[in-house]
């Protein structure tokens, strides 16, 4: 009984000088962070106000990614210089949208940054292709936020049989009209033969390189006009 005695005050002795919540597989702790901040923040669309999924958002040396709402959030390391309140580049990039470059200074504890991104490439807002006075017309209206006169090329891709093969040709598409500074209507009279495919591609880049592509799968019938045929 004596050595049960000394053993059990042994076990107390060591129970009360060791961590009990790591020797029985408990974490209380809070994490230790270190010199590193938080970093949140929103890409939305400058002209529309709608969130920017899956943007890149560099971040000095880290990377991140929005979600489908538009929101990131990281924990960042700062490093010794960014302590002393050095500027911190941000980049945010995503397909279509100009790129956008920041320098920031990064508070110590938490950061939010509302990001908006120009879009950059043109859109293409409806396509026709119908019969006309003996040929098939084909319209367009597209739309770039940097003006009508930054699209420097509008071009249908119309497909005709040749035998197995189907070839296809490019035609350009003309600018008729303006709904405003930014809205054209662009159209063209091609030839009617009786190998020609009624699917086609409209085909768009404007002058900063931004492209813009819509298929226009075959119909039996022809397209509504999207806008008066200019002859």
């Amino acid at each position: 009984m004596r050595y049960a005695g000394v053993i059990g005050l042994f076990l107390a002795v060591w129970l009360v000088s060791c961590d009990l919540d790591v020797y029985f597989g408990f974490q209380n702790k809070s994490q230790d962070f270190g010199n590193s901040t938080r970093i949140d923040g929103r890409v939305t669309n400058f002209y529309t106000g709608k969130p920017v999924a899956l943007a890149d958002v560099q971040i000095g040396a880290q990377e991140t990614f929005t979600d489908d709402s538009g929101r990131f959030a990281l924990r960042y390391l700062l490093s010794e210089s960014e302590l002393r309140n050095k500027p911190t580049t941000v980049r945010i990039l995503k397909k279509n949208f100009y790129p956008l470059k920041l320098s920031v200074i990064l508070d110590p504890v938490a950061n939010t940054f509302p990001l908006r991104l120009k879009y950059a490439a043109p859109l293409i807002l409806g396509v026709a292709r119908f019969h006309h006075n003996g040929k098939i017309a084909i319209q367009a209206v597209v739309k770039d936020y940097q003006g009508v006169y930054s699209i420097e090329q509008v071009q249908a891709v119309v497909f005709y049989r040749s035998a197995a093969v189907a070839d296809s040709v490019r035609y350009p598409l003309q600018l008729v009209d303006a709904e405003n500074t930014q809205v054209g209507h662009y159209q063209t009279l091609i030839p009617i033969r009786s190998d020609l495919e009624s699917r086609l591609f409209i085909v768009v880049r404007d002058r900063d390189g931004y492209t813009a592509r819509l298929f226009r799968p075959g119909k039996r019938v022809d397209d509504a006009p999207l806008f008066p045929v200019d002859q």
